[in-house]
């Protein structure tokens, strides 16, 4: 790590944890990861996760679930396919950005395209109760 003033710090890749989903087909460096993770920072106030990611083309992280937080996936390069538990079916492309508030729960799988994909998520979790009450929304 290295400081750059008394409110910025930069963590390099010596600092953040790694993880892979798709037998090693998608990797992914955590800036901010899970308490059970090896990660420099567990949580920036109502941030606690934030990876960027790099997938081959066609792996997948398979259908999982998530509830009373906030996912914003935002693709760098290549494409994501977004399907979830509401019917949702999307192709979030380079630069474009996609925002699932997790509500009460749902679940969801990706799939990175086929020129692969690279992209950013960030998880964030404002205010859980109030969260939890409300339906999921895409």
């Amino acid at each position: 790590m290295q400081t750059l003033s008394p409110t910025l710090e930069i963590y390099d890749r010596s600092t953040q944890s790694q993880g892979s989903f798709d037998y090693g087909r998608i990797r992914e460096y955590k800036v901010v990861g899970m308490p059970q993770g090896h990660t420099s920072r567990k949580r920036i106030g109502p941030l606690f996760y934030w990876a960027w990611a790099t997938g081959a083309p066609n792996s997948r992280i398979g259908l999982h679930s998530h509830r009373g937080f906030e996912i914003l996936s935002y693709v760098l390069r290549g494409s994501l396919i977004h399907h979830d538990t509401l019917g949702t079916r999307r192709v979030v492309q380079a630069g474009g950005l996609q925002l699932m508030q997790t509500g009460s729960g749902m679940a969801h799988e990706e799939l990175m395209g086929e020129q692969g994909a690279e992209f950013l998520q960030i998880w964030l979790e404002p205010h859980l109760q109030v969260a939890i009450a409300q339906p999921p929304a895409y």
